[in-house]
């Protein structure tokens, strides 16, 4: 999968979750350290999560495992309520979710994180979504295509490098490693910057003849 390709807006990952499911098997391989390399399953996970493209995953099952990690580094996710739940079961083999604990502890929060590694228990989608941690769910795969398209359709209305940068600029402000100089100092380059960018230019222009800009035929 080419997640940098400038045609891409959005890709949904989809039956990469299922705990029956070959490449959840890879992830999970990645995790429990089978692979012998740290180093792999981090360039796996930042790969996906520094990605300027928006990542939407499609959950149509369990996530276990390295699964887990692979969801916290999307940016919307959608599951299908009736089968969706996660948990951290590698407690109960004597192993660690050590790889993947980068990506959800900042997300998930200390204590929830702890509770969650701890017990290894199931958490399914009210409380899910209750933690902030779904974006919605579906009651079915039918529907749960539908909400899909519908968040598809919400981002290509929006810009694409606009995205890219929104997503670069969240990252470094939840930055643990950058201090609150170098934050300052990228949030005025950035300001300064999107107002002669050429798809501020361009939408803008759309908003004041009062049409919708297309960032696709503008070949933005």
């Amino acid at each position: 999968m080419d997640l940098q390709r400038t045609n891409i807006t959005s890709t949904p990952l989809t039956s990469s979750f299922s705990k029956n499911n070959n490449n959840n098997n890879k992830i999970d391989s990645i995790e429990n350290g089978s692979l012998k390399t740290y180093e792999i399953g981090t360039l796996f996970y930042n790969t996906i999560k520094s990605s300027k493209k928006v990542i939407i995953s499609k959950i149509n099952g369990p996530v276990l495992g390295g699964g887990i990690g692979l969801m916290f580094v999307t940016d919307i996710r959608i599951c299908n309520e009736k089968n969706f739940y996660f948990c951290f079961n590698e407690v109960k083999v004597g192993l660690l979710p050590a790889i993947i604990s980068q990506y959800i502890v900042p997300e998930l929060g200390l204590f929830k994180t702890k509770q969650y590694m701890l017990t290894g228990e199931k958490i399914f989608t009210k409380q899910a979504l209750n933690d902030g941690i779904i974006s919605t769910s579906a009651t079915d795969d039918n529907d749960l295509n539908k909400k899909v398209e519908e968040y598809t359709k919400m981002l290509l209305s929006s810009a694409p490098k606009a995205m890219g940068k929104i997503k670069k600029l969240i990252q470094i402000i939840n930055s643990t490693d950058i201090n609150d100089d170098k934050k300052k100092d990228f949030i005025k380059e950035q300001f300064i910057q999107m107002m002669n960018s050429e798809e501020a230019i361009h939408g803008i222009k759309a908003f004041s003849m009062k049409q919708i800009p297309d960032w696709f035929k503008s070949n933005m």
